[in-house]
C-alpha cells in the first residue's frame, strides 16, 4: 500500500535546484510561512520575504544563517508590510515595481483567524484585510507592474474550513460594506468563527477569476494554486486566547508540525503543472480536490469587481 504521508517541505524541496527561483513568501516570519522560507533557502531559491514584524524577520533570517550558512540567508529580503493595512502593502508594492525582481512562486500564505471582530483605520474587517484584501492588492499590482513570470505560480494558502464548512461563503457585504454589523453583538461573534473560512474562500474566487481574466493573455501559462496544510500547530494558536494558548501543549498530540504543514506548498512549486488548466486545489494529503459548491465563476468574477473597486484599483487589463 503506498504511503500517503505528506513528509516534510525540505524533503520535497531537497531533490530540486532551485537556485534560479525568485519567490514571494508572505508571513514568513513565523509558522508555515516560515518554514517554508527556510526549505526555499536552504534549496537555492532567492526570497523575498513579506513580514509584518520586521525585527522578527530579521531574527529569522539569523537562524537560516546558522543553520544553512550565509549564502542562504543573503538570499533572503525582508519587506515590512502588514497586509491589513493596504497603505503598507501599497508601499512594498511599490518597492518591488522599483526592484530587477520577478516572481517564478508567489507564496500567499499570511493569515489569521480567530481574532475578535473589528476594522481598520482604512474601514476594511481585520481578518478580511488580511487574509485577502491585502493578497488581492498584491497580485493585482504585481501583475499589473508585470513581476511575476508568465510561466510561474501563484500559491495560496487554504484552511479546510473554507471548503469543507458548509457555512463557508463569500459574504460581499464584509468587503462593501464592513461596518453594518458594528451594532450586531451576535453577528460580531459569528464573524470571529467564520471571518477567516470565508476570508479563504474569497482567495479562491481571486483565482477562479483572475484564471479566467488572464486566458489569451501572456499569462495564459501562469498557474494558480491553493494548498491546504491541514490542521498544523502554528503561531496562530496565540491568536485566540489566553485560554486556548494555555492549552497549545496538548494540541501537539493532534496536530502537525509546520515541517509537515509546509510539504503541501512545496509540492504545489514544483510538482509537474501540465494539466493544472484550472486553479488546482490540494489537500495536506497531497491529493487534488473538487472546488468547493461556493465557487464558480459568476461569484468570481462578482467579488474580483467589487474588490477591485473598494481598494480603488484601475481595471486590470492585460495585453495578448
Amino acid at each position: 500500500m503506498a504511503n500517503t504521508d505528506p513528509g516534510t517541505a525540505e524533503h520535497i524541496l531537497d531533490s530540486h535546484d532551485l537556485t534560479d527561483i525568485h519567490a514571494l513568501v508572505t508571513g514568513a516570519s513565523s509558522g508555515i510561512g516560515m518554514e517554508l522560507a527556510r526549505a526555499l533557502a536552504a534549496n537555492g531559491a532567492n526570497l523575498v520575504m513579506l513580514c509584518r514584524n520586521q525585527d522578527k524577520a530579521k531574527s529569522v533570517v539569523e537562524t537560516f544563517r546558522r543553520l544553512h550558512g550565509d549564502a542562504a540567508a543573503e538570499r533572503c529580503l525582508i519587506l515590512q508590510c502588514d497586509l491589513s493595512s493596504m497603505r503598507s502593502v501599497k508601499n512594498a508594492v511599490e518597492r518591488l515595481e522599483n526592484s530587477h525582481i520577478v516572481f517564478d512562486r508567489c507564496f500567499l500564505n499570511a493569515g489569521i483567524f480567530g481574532v475578535p471582530y473589528q476594522l481598520t483605520e482604512e474601514g476594511n474587517e481585520l481578518t478580511y484585510a488580511a487574509n485577502y484584501l491585502g493578497h488581492y492588492y498584491l497580485l493585482h499590482r504585481c501583475i499589473a507592474a508585470d513581476k511575476i513570470a508568465r510561466n510561474g505560480r501563484v500559491i495560496c494558502t487554504i484552511s479546510e474550513g473554507a471548503y469543507m464548512n458548509p457555512f463557508s461563503k463569500a459574504d460581499c457585504d464584509m468587503i462593501t460594506y464592513p461596518e453594518r454589523i458594528l451594532g450586531n453583538n451576535l453577528a460580531k461573534l459569528q464573524s470571529r468563527s467564520q471571518a477567516s473560512p470565508n476570508s479563504k474562500v474569497f482567495l479562491l474566487l481571486m483565482m477562479t477569476a483572475l484564471r479566467d481574466l488572464l486566458r489569451g493573455s501572456v499569462y495564459e501559462e501562469l498557474k494558480f494554486c491553493g494548498g491546504d496544510p491541514g490542521a498544523t500547530l502554528t503561531d496562530n494558536i496565540n491568536q485566540v486566547g489566553p485560554l486556548i494558548k494555555s492549552l497549545s501543549p496538548l494540541f501537539k498530540n493532534f496536530m502537525k508540525p509546520v515541517e509537515e504543514g509546509a510539504s503541501v506548498l512545496a509540492h504545489l512549486a514544483t510538482a509537474d503543472a501540465k494539466d493544472w488548466d484550472e486553479v488546482t486545489l490540494m489537500n495536506h494529503r497531497l491529493k487534488t480536490i473538487p472546488m468547493p459548491r461556493s465557487v464558480n465563476l459568476k461569484k468570481a468574477q462578482h467579488a474580483w469587481e467589487i474588490t477591485e473597486n473598494v481598494l480603488g484599483l484601475p481595471r486590470l487589463a492585460i495585453s495578448g
